[in-house]
């Protein structure tokens, strides 16, 4: 299994946090500013920072924001479901298909993907309207919402030049990697690049093991980079100069319906006519219905990992990195052992605090964390303890 919220920790604390320490930066439009420090950012906030991204000149989507998570949340998924193929040191196909993930995949409840994978966090975050950075596994997925917050406004700005789509008089892998190069530095722009759109035949680059690319050369994410109708969903990038800074040249363009990549004199979709045709707020209105159907498709998750039961614990503690890696296995605890038996949730969590007070550095503060939560528990439950007691 892969982590991909792992490796957005990875991209913010390691390779972003040694380029954030150089000259100042804009923290609204760079990972700078998704240190443990940083502002909440509400979803659904008119002026939140995936909107600006790219600055005052694109034109972003107001619910770029609520897309972005969703889509963050499908890829981790994807990743957590991958199977490594030991023979030859790499990941193989994930049991999650491509048709599954972003807004307009299948979640429930015939989806071939495992979405309580033990790598799979934030699916915990689903019902949250805001983040917090100072939270580690929201701090994971705000990351991933620049990112793809990046992409997603790269595509849409599209426009057509005169051999090819461009964004600001750059082909379309250039101005994804000089763009991922502004947010957070040139290491940082070399491994996104690797991971969405990998100029090589080796195929996605995950936590220093590569994977082939199920539908062609760029096409992995066609599906969950869509948006909008007809609209560009991924490119094949070809690398011209090794760098640093690197140099790309874009092949062709990915379409969600597209049977391959598709050459820019393709007569079948202009998505930068579409988009200049498109009215923002009929974009808007039909991505708003998407994301209402993916979350109606969503709550209907198994009740393992939607019960009140696991709700309640999990507002009690803020869900917290620490408690999702003892409910997750750290201690030998099953979320399957977090039924929404109420009584079960009284018996089951004092088990992980009692396992919590031996574990490693990291989990240091386990107990004292499912403390509050057992305290949380135990008030949020006394209306219903006293209710039997009067019978």
């Amino acid at each position: 299994m892969g982590s991909f919220s792992g490796y957005m920790q990875y991209i913010q604390g390691e390779l972003g946090k040694s380029w954030c320490k150089g000259a100042e930066k804009d923290a609204d439009a760079t990972v700078c500013g998704l240190s443990s420090s940083g502002e909440p950012q509400g979803i659904h906030d008119y002026g939140n920072r995936w909107i600006g991204i790219l600055g005052k000149d694109a034109v972003m989507l107001k619910n770029i924001a609520q897309a972005a998570k969703i889509i963050c949340n499908s890829v981790d998924t994807w990743a957590a479901n991958l199977q490594v193929d030991e023979g030859a040191g790499r990941w193989g196909q994930s049991r999650c298909k491509s048709e599954e993930l972003g807004i307009q995949g299948r979640t429930a409840p015939k989806s071939s993907c495992d979405w309580r994978a033990k790598q799979a966090l934030w699916y915990l975050n689903q019902g949250l309207t805001e983040l917090r950075p100072d939270k580690p596994e929201q701090r994971s997925l705000m990351v991933c919402m620049d990112i793809v917050s990046i992409i997603l406004g790269i595509f849409g700005n599209a426009r057509k030049g005169k051999d090819e789509y461009e964004y600001k008089q750059k082909n379309l892998c250039q101005a994804v990697y000089e763009a991922f190069s502004e947010w957070g530095g040139e290491e940082v722009a070399t491994s996104l690049m690797d991971f969405w759109f990998p100029a090589n035949t080796g195929g996605i680059i995950l936590g220093r093991k590569s994977m082939p690319q199920e539908t062609g050369h760029g096409g992995t994410w066609r599906n969950a980079l869509y948006i909008r109708p007809r609209g560009i969903t991924s490119i094949q990038c070809s690398l011209r100069q090794p760098g640093p800074p690197r140099t790309y040249s874009t092949s062709c363009y990915w379409t969600k319906d597209s049977s391959g990549c598709e050459n820019y004199n393709d007569e079948q979709w202009t998505a930068a006519e579409e988009w200049k045709l498109a009215s923002k707020v009929v974009s808007e209105n039909e991505l708003s219905e998407l994301i209402q159907r993916h979350e109606d498709q969503s709550s209907r998750l198994p009740p393992s990992s939607s019960s009140s039961g696991w709700r309640l614990l999990v507002q009690a503690i803020g869900a917290e990195e620490y408690f999702i890696q003892v409910v997750a296995g750290t201690v030998g605890g099953l979320e399957s052992d977090m039924s929404s038996n109420k009584k079960e949730f009284q018996r089951v969590l004092p088990r992980f605090m009692i396992s919590g007070k031996n574990q490693p550095q990291r989990c240091k503060n386990t107990a004292p964390l499912l403390s509050h939560a057992w305290e949380g528990l135990n008030h949020k439950l006394a209306p219903d303890q006293k209710r039997k007691q009067r019978r």
